[in-house]
């Protein structure tokens, strides 16, 4: 039985087999030949999900049987099937995943000829229309391989590399998606002088290690020794299906989205245009006035989320989009997020500075940030119009770009409404300068 809240804003994701199972898979596969039509042409792959084999196999199944061409990537990561959409031209490209999600998840990530994403909700109406029940599909397939399309993905991905100085890397592959990527790009990387060391790049997916969202303290303290151990300059620790990074000084540190984007400025002259999500809001405008005339870089805000975030980056042609949670978008990666892109440019920066990276990060301004906080509450919509006329009295600044904003002297917050759930979600930051 399918539940509502697996058609997300963003794609569809649930827990398997309760929430997303063969079934309901089956009936999407039939939803999505309805949204493109027949004879279209779509990318399809899959992550390394216990489960994403036989959706995987239910999807190529229907895909052929109604006349859908396949460009079969078959195991890959996420920024693979965008690469690739966008070389081969294809109508749209469907994606097996839940990215950062707990093993027990499963998903689907759709993308249309132009590489933005679907929305969940909107291939729900689809999905509706379908009355067929099917839930009888059994294949023991389990397979994590590399392929020819990791040798060409890591060909172009090599042309990001371009380093003054040695640099020793670190990279926690998590037991996802990028496993075999960093495989065939440690070899090539040793070429260009940056010396790797790769951690989980085994696909398993029971994420055996620490699991698949790297923003977790736990994904950062095995690579945290290894940093030390070695003497590395930088780690990168990545989410399951690759589209996220978190990247670590020489000192096993977290370094913060804003400060990576910093690190880029500095060392790369194709940063004009900015998009950032409001939630990464208060340190940019921490450092904006600090280090650029405002006549020269332009910033735009975008709602949180990829299917927002890549289309204001699309309109208005920004070279670069941020989100605080690893999301990195590049202009010359097809306006979309590339964990490995980000790591890649980000070595690239590091091995021009004459000092290392934790004492670059220690040249930063400071604020005490709060972990995102989920309040349950009756009426969302009330709450927030109190809030707001609570702050407002207090002589706070509102924005209303996604939630609300309030901002006053030092301090700022953002408040937003969950799509699913009765919680609003809650972030505070206060400068220490």
């Amino acid at each position: 039985m399918m539940k509502e809240p697996i058609f997300r804003l963003y794609d569809i994701r649930g827990k398997y087999p309760n929430e997303i199972n063969e079934g309901v898979v089956y009936k999407i596969a039939l939803a999505l030949v309805k949204m493109f039509g027949e004879g279209s042409n779509l990318i399809l792959g899959y992550d390394c999900r216990n489960s994403s084999p036989i959706f995987y196999e239910i999807i190529k199944k229907v895909f052929l049987e109604q006349k859908i061409k396949i460009f079969d990537l078959r195991f890959c990561s996420s920024p693979m099937i965008t690469y690739f959409l966008n070389e081969t031209k294809a109508d749209g490209a469907v994606m097996i995943t839940a990215s950062h999600n707990p093993k027990e998840y499963n998903g689907i990530k759709v993308f249309d000829k132009n590489g933005l994403g679907v929305s969940g909700e909107g291939i729900k109406n689809f999905y509706k229309e379908i009355d067929i029940n099917f839930v009888n599909f059994k294949s023991n397939v389990s397979y994590f391989k590399n392929t020819e399309y990791h040798k060409e993905y890591s060909n172009f991905l090599i042309k990001f590399v371009d380093v003054n100085k040695k640099i020793k890397l670190v990279v926690d592959c998590s037991n996802g998606a990028t496993g075999p990527i960093w495989k065939v790009l440690k070899n090539k990387l040793v070429k260009k002088g940056v010396d790797v060391v790769l951690i989980n790049d085994n696909p398993d997916g029971n994420f055996k290690a620490h699991g698949p969202n790297p923003v977790l303290k736990i994904a950062t303290q095995q690579i945290k020794k290894e940093i030390i151990k070695i003497g590395a300059d930088i780690g990168l620790v990545f989410d399951g299906d690759g589209d996220r990074v978190v990247i670590l000084d020489n000192k096993g540190e977290r370094v913060r989205s804003e400060f990576v984007w910093r690190l880029l400025n500095i060392n790369e002259n194709f940063i004009k245009k900015t998009v950032f999500t409001v939630v990464d809001e208060f340190m940019f405008k921490i450092l904006k006035p600090s280090f650029f005339d405002e006549g020269e870089r332009l910033y735009f805000l975008s709602k949180v989320g990829h299917i927002f975030l890549r289309k204001i980056m699309k309109q208005k042609n920004a070279d670069i989009g941020i989100e605080g949670s690893g999301h990195y978008y590049f202009k010359d990666f097809y306006y979309s997020d590339s964990g490995t892109v980000a790591g890649l440019k980000v070595i690239s920066c590091l091995s021009k500075l004459p000092y290392s990276f934790s004492e670059f990060v220690s040249l930063m301004p400071t604020s005490t940030k709060i972990e995102e906080i989920n309040l349950e509450v009756k009426d969302k919509d009330e709450f927030l119009l109190r809030l707001e006329m609570k702050l407002k009295k207090n002589g706070f600044k509102i924005s209303k770009i996604d939630g609300m904003s309030a901002w006053k002297d030092d301090f700022w917050c953002n408040i937003r409404k969950s799509n699913t759930e009765n919680i609003v979600r809650v972030n505070m930051e206060k400068s220490k300068n």
